[in-house]
């Protein structure tokens, strides 16, 4: 057993080369698998982002991390969007399903294979990877009672927006089961999951989050931000509704 807490800050030492390739400054996890997947480096001298796979690490040592040679250091650039997948658990906060706040986690304790074994919360409480109900990007919720996630999995909701002689159907997020859709459709109906379609209309009205934030002004031709801002506040049904095809487009 590992703590992340002991990796992190260690020299990588390439054997092959006898050469120091930097200094580890972050682990990253695969949420779903909860299993720690790289590790990121900074070299040491020109202070290059860099990355190594966990399984290509030879040997955790007290002092430093042994690869067997160079060929296993990749430049981070190269591997943005997959990393974009994986996060650092270190500093979530931690909550049970009772919605109570649990601390924050501060370590993370992983087997032989690089999987999460527990976490350690700021309070030193330790939760084992069997409480663990769901982790997130922001957040990790704890369930002693091993509640299933399917249960709170959206189902499709759909709405109709009319063009003319056209229907579309657009499913957004919830509210209505898949299985309904066959008879509440007509030949003139397509069935859309892929919302960029949106990028391009134009609003007629403006679209504002519950905070009061306007996402998006009245006569805006819509964006991938745009999209991207209203998904991430659930109003990706008004711009879908309040939008029009743009004709010069």
């Amino acid at each position: 057993m590992k703590k992340t807490s002991e990796i992190i800050s260690c020299p990588v030492i390439s054997i092959f080369e006898s050469e120091s390739m930097g200094i580890i400054h972050n682990l990253l996890f695969d949420i779903k698998l909860r299993k720690c997947i790289y590790a990121q480096v900074i070299n040491d001298s020109e202070g290059i982002p860099t990355i190594i796979k966990t399984s290509d690490l030879y040997k955790i040592g007290k002092d430093c991390v042994l690869i067997k040679n160079k060929s296993h250091i990749h430049l981070q650039n190269n591997y943005e969007k997959e990393l974009s997948q994986y996060i650092s658990p270190i500093n979530l906060k931690v909550y049970n399903m009772n919605g109570e706040d649990m601390g924050y986690c501060t370590d993370i304790v992983l087997n032989d294979k690089f999987e999460m074994d527990k976490i350690i919360l700021n309070n030193n409480k330790e939760i084992h990877n069997k409480e663990i109900f769901n982790i997130g990007k922001s957040a990790i919720l704890i369930d002693i009672k091993k509640s299933n996630l399917n249960k709170f999995r959206p189902v499709q909701k759909i709405i109709t927006i009319q063009e003319k002689d056209e229907s579309k159907v657009l499913i957004l997020s919830a509210e209505k089961p898949m299985e309904k859709q066959e008879n509440d459709t007509n030949q003139n109906t397509k069935i859309l999951t892929d919302y960029r379609f949106l990028v391009g209309r134009i609003l007629s009205k403006d679209i504002i989050a519950m905070n009061g934030e306007i996402i998006a002004k009245k006569n805006a031709i819509v964006s991938k931000e745009i999209v991207n801002k209203a998904s991430f506040y659930g109003k990706l049904i008004e711009i879908a509704r309040y939008s029009n095809k743009n004709k010069n487009a």
